[in-house]
């Protein structure tokens, strides 16, 4: 009788052993073979499979580890969809548009790392917050200067009433005055035409 009931212990805890094993062990081992779509694909199907909040994170932050950023910002925006509270998985999307503005200032389009920078990084939700406001100005100015040396006026008048827009007014007089009062006077003029 003793005998048989380690014998049930002992299968109890084999079997316990066996559903805690870590599903994702294979996922890992393949992607670090460098075969990430095999792995991406097998880690869909599990996340699909088991309906749990704990391995779609981790499959969110597998994508982004994987640079597979398309799947990666789907995933994540059903996810917060659902979990708007979840903490990681919103850091990581912080960090996906710090990455899309980081290059985009550095392919010189100004126009997406200031859009990036407006709508995702400057969340009071986001640590690095801060640092983002104060490089928005620069971007604003690299994004100016650009159109100036391009010679392209109407660009210039965009860009500085974006800042305006953007509660840059003092930054987008002093770049450029001149350019400043024909975007402040073509405001006032609508209005004169219509009093007359």
């Amino acid at each position: 009788m003793r005998i048989l009931s380690i014998a049930i212990t002992l299968t109890e805890f084999l079997m316990v052993g066996c559903s805690s094993v870590d599903p994702t062990i294979e996922i890992k081992q393949l992607a670090a073979s460098g075969d990430v779509m095999n792995a991406k694909l097998k880690f869909k199907a599990l996340v699909e499979k088991e309906k749990d909040p704990n391995l779609e994170r981790q499959y969110i932050q597998f994508l982004f580890e994987h640079k597979q950023y398309s799947d990666f910002n789907r995933q994540a925006r059903t996810f917060l969809a659902e979990y708007p509270e979840d903490k990681d998985v919103k850091n990581l999307k912080f960090e996906f548009f710090a990455k899309l503005a980081t290059d985009a200032e550095r392919s010189k389009n100004y126009s997406d790392a200031n859009y990036y920078i407006v709508t995702e990084l400057t969340n009071p939700e986001y640590a690095g917050s801060s640092r983002w406001e104060k490089r928005q100005t620069e971007i604003l100015r690299k994004w100016y200067e650009q159109a100036k040396e391009e010679k392209d006026e109407p660009k210039q008048k965009k860009v500085l009433s974006e800042m305006k827009n953007l509660g840059f007014e003092n930054l987008a007089r002093n770049l450029d005055p001149e350019v400043f009062k024909t975007i402040e006077d073509q405001k006032e003029t609508p209005e004169s035409e219509e009093q007359n």
